[in-house]
């Protein structure tokens, strides 16, 4: 407690006659980081420092930590340090100067540590300096400035963990060429090179892969047709058959307007249902057992019903339940 109360004292006298020029606080550097020297030590040993709460993971007699995370807390509590001490300069009986010269210790070393503390958050990341040409600078710049110096260090070791992805074994095709495009006027470690021999690889592969997949689809539907077309022709009597077609469907409204009803068009699908009856070379002859017509009306509402008649069949003709009619066998398939 007195070796405290003698620093205070040194302090007052150092800043009596202070008048609208705040005491000199000795700046941290790169080099005394750790243990900060002068004014600014002897104002933090004896006020500041004991009222930190130093329990966070990581945080010893420095600032040069090793994660964000555990900066961050130690920032917010040497924060409430400086808080708690600067608030206690109201109950202390001294001159106008000598509450003002206490008052610029607040501002000037709270702007000094704090910055310095910001900056310390990328310490840790000297070694990625060389891939954005970055040189970290301990002077006496302002806060903002520090913390633009930060988020350009946090950029650039984010560039260069994209950048050693040039060198990954497994990549997609579109990440590797964008990172390629990106990283081709900076390309420190000369990666880009064989990364362009992979990605050609890569293009070559998947065009290889792609013809045999159009090739395979070709042989299906060849397939799908060669067994479409022997069982067309190859109709038995009583065989369930199908024709499947576009159709529109006139739906009652509801609305009488003259003496007669309104009617709506929905456009669809209609499927006609028939039984083999008779063959005649490529010809069969079929009896209608179902009319049946599917589409969507306003709104997305689905419109599905059985009807007895059904106009315009291939053109022209007219379909009936139970109609007996000759068409051509390939008009009909498999239901």
């Amino acid at each position: 407690m007195h070796k405290y109360t003698i620093k205070l004292s040194i302090i007052i006298l150092m800043l009596s006659g202070c008048t609208s020029v705040p005491p000199k606080i000795t700046p941290i550097t790169e080099q005394n980081i750790q243990t900060s020297k002068g004014d600014f030590e002897e104002l933090w040993n004896a006020w500041i420092k004991p009222q930190i709460n130093w329990s966070e993971p990581g945080v010893g007699s420095g600032v040069a930590v090793s994660t964000q995370k555990e900066v961050n807390s130690t920032e917010q509590s040497i924060m409430d340090g400086f808080h708690r001490f600067c608030s206690s300069m109201n109950g202390i009986t001294a001159s106008t100067e000598q509450k003002f010269g206490y008052k610029s210790i607040c501002t000037t070393a709270t702007g000094d540590y704090l910055g310095a503390v910001s900056t310390s958050r990328y310490l840790a990341y000297n070694s990625h300096s060389r891939f954005a040409g970055i040189v970290i600078s301990f002077d006496s710049k302002s806060i903002a400035e520090k913390r633009q110096e930060e988020k350009s260090a946090l950029a650039a070791i984010e560039d260069e963990k994209q950048y050693r992805l040039l060198s990954a074994p497994i990549l997609p095709t579109a990440m590797l060429s964008q990172l390629i495009e990106k990283f081709k006027n900076n390309d420190p470690d000369n990666l880009i090179p064989k990364a362009k021999e992979r990605l050609a690889a890569l293009i070559s592969e998947q065009k290889k892969q792609m013809a045999e997949q159009e090739a395979q689809q070709t042989r299906q539907a060849a397939a799908a047709a060669s067994l479409k077309l022997w069982h067309q022709e190859h109709r038995h009597i009583g065989d369930q058959i199908c024709n499947v077609a576009g159709g529109t469907y006139d739906e009652y409204t509801g609305i009488v307007s003259y003496g007669k009803g309104e009617y709506r068009k929905i456009e669809g699908i209609n499927r006609i249902v028939g039984f083999v009856e008779n063959i005649s070379g490529k010809r069969i002859q079929i009896r209608i057992s179902g009319i049946n017509f599917t589409g969507l009306a306003l709104y997305g509402r689905k419109v599905d019903v059985n009807i007895d008649e059904l106009h315009n069949f291939n053109g022209g003709s007219s379909l009936k339940i139970n109609n007996i009619i000759w068409d051509d066998i390939y008009n009909w398939n498999d239901c």
